[in-house]
């Protein structure tokens, strides 16, 4: 059985307590930046796959106005 006395708790404690702080820090100054570094990549993709469906519609669009005039003879 170990027996701590106080003041190696009160040790124990403060290091704790830096070890929590430096594990904040360097999810702050590591992870955080990272994960923005992703959000960015994720953005630009987001941008570019909304370019490529605004082009895609726009084909769409041309396609049916070529072929409404022969959807009409069709119908007649």
């Amino acid at each position: 059985m170990v027996i701590l006395a106080l003041g190696s708790l009160e040790a124990l404690s403060v290091y704790h307590r830096i070890f929590v702080q430096q594990t904040l820090n360097f999810a702050f100054h590591l992870i955080i930046p990272f994960q923005e570094k992703n959000v960015q990549e994720l953005n630009e993709l987001m941008r570019s796959l909304s370019e490529q469906l605004l082009q895609c519609r726009g084909k769409n669009q041309a396609v049916n106005d070529m072929a409404a005039p022969f959807t009409e003879l069709l119908e007649q």
